[in-house]
C-alpha cells in the first residue's frame, strides 16, 4: 500500500536556476513555460481569489480560482532538501 504524503516547500525554491512556471497544467498540449519572473507578471495572484473568503458563487471568481489552481512550478532534477520545510 502506498502512503500519500504532502511536503511543504519553501517558496524560495522558485528562485533556483532553471526553475520555470506554467499558467496551466504543465503536461497539457500547447501550455507555455515561462521564466518565473515572467509568469508572476502574467499570473492572477489577486488575494481576493486565492486567500480570502469571497463570493464563491460568483462564476467569474470561480473561474479565476480554478485557473489559478492549475499554475505549476517546474523544478529541474530535484528540490534540494533545505527547501523542504519541517524535515
Amino acid at each position: 500500500m502506498t502512503t500519500l504524503r504532502y511536503l511543504k516547500i519553501c517558496p524560495k525554491v522558485a528562485l533556483l536556476p532553471g526553475v520555470e512556471a506554467t499558467l496551466d497544467v504543465a503536461n497539457k498540449t500547447g501550455v507555455r513555460r515561462y521564466p518565473v519572473s515572467e509568469a508572476v507578471q502574467n499570473a492572477d495572484f489577486d488575494k481576493e481569489v486565492l486567500y480570502t473568503q469571497t463570493d464563491w458563487n460568483d462564476p467569474q471568481i470561480q473561474d479565476r480560482l480554478q485557473r489559478a489552481e492549475r499554475y505549476e512550478l517546474l523544478v529541474p532534477n530535484h528540490i534540494p532538501i533545505e527547501y523542504i520545510v519541517g524535515l
